[in-house]
């Protein structure tokens, strides 16, 4: 059954902790939310998923995901 309420997820640590190294070419930072199995989160309904375009930098208010869903300010 979806989650009806509001949720945050928090990444603790600073910039300055070393750096996660999965393989030679993979760097995983050091704030990562991963899993080796599923993981299922619901919200709102929606029409569709969508696709982060761009960089989110630290302190950033605002990102820009793709064109074309039905979400609004503050989903």
């Amino acid at each position: 059954m979806p989650y009806a309420h509001n949720g945050t997820i928090t990444l603790y640590g600073s910039s300055t902790e070393a750096t996660l190294v999965m393989t030679g070419a993979l760097e995983a930072g050091n704030k990562i939310f991963a899993t080796t199995g599923t993981i299922s989160m619901y919200g709102a309904p929606r029409s569709r998923m969508s696709r982060l375009h761009g960089i989110i930098h630290t302190g950033a208010t605002t990102f820009t995901v793709e064109a074309g869903l039905d979400w609004v300010q503050g989903d």
